[in-house]
C-alpha cells in the first residue's frame, strides 16, 4: 500500500483533475465555453497555470514518481503529455503570435487531438497506479 501525505493526495487529484479535462473534449468545452455552477469554470490557461505554475509538474516528475509517489509506468505516459502540451503552446504561440488564446480555437486545432492522446493515456496510467497502490 502507498503511504501518501494530504499534500501529495491534493497534488495527485488536481493532476488527474487536470488530466480529466485534457483528455475529455466535451468536457472541456463544456467548461471552457460554457461555464456553470454545475461544473464550474475553466480554460486552456488555467489548465496550463495549474499544470506547470501551481503544481509545478516539471518538478514534480521523478524516474518512476510523481509528487514523491511512486506510479511505475504512469511516469513516463506524465512525461510524455507534458512535453506534447509544451510542443503544442511553442508551436501555437509561433503560429498565432499570441499567448492569449481563445478556448474555442484551441478545441478545435487538430493538432490538440495529440495532446487529448496523450492525456487519456497518461490519466489512464496513472489511474492504474494509485488503484494498485491502494491494495
Amino acid at each position: 500500500m502507498i503511504r501518501i501525505t494530504d499534500e501529495q493526495r491534493g497534488n495527485l487529484r488536481s493532476l488527474l483533475s487536470i488530466l480529466h479535462e485534457a483528455a475529455d473534449p466535451s468536457f472541456a468545452a463544456a467548461l471552457w465555453l460554457h461555464p456553470s455552477d454545475v461544473l464550474g469554470v475553466g480554460s486552456y490557461e488555467e489548465l496550463v497555470c495549474g499544470l506547470f505554475d501551481d503544481l509545478m509538474i516539471e518538478d514534480a516528475l521523478g524516474a518512476s514518481t510523481v509528487f514523491g509517489v511512486e506510479v511505475g509506468s504512469a511516469a513516463p505516459c506524465l512525461r510524455a503529455f507534458v512535453e506534447k502540451l509544451e510542443r503544442f503552446e511553442q508551436k501555437r504561440v509561433q503560429r498565432t503570435g499570441t499567448d492569449q488564446p481563445a478556448d474555442s480555437d484551441i478545441l478545435s486545432d487538430a493538432s490538440w487531438r495529440e495532446v487529448v492522446k496523450s492525456a487519456r493515456v497518461a490519466r489512464l496510467e496513472l489511474s492504474k497506479a494509485l488503484a494498485e497502490g491502494q491494495r
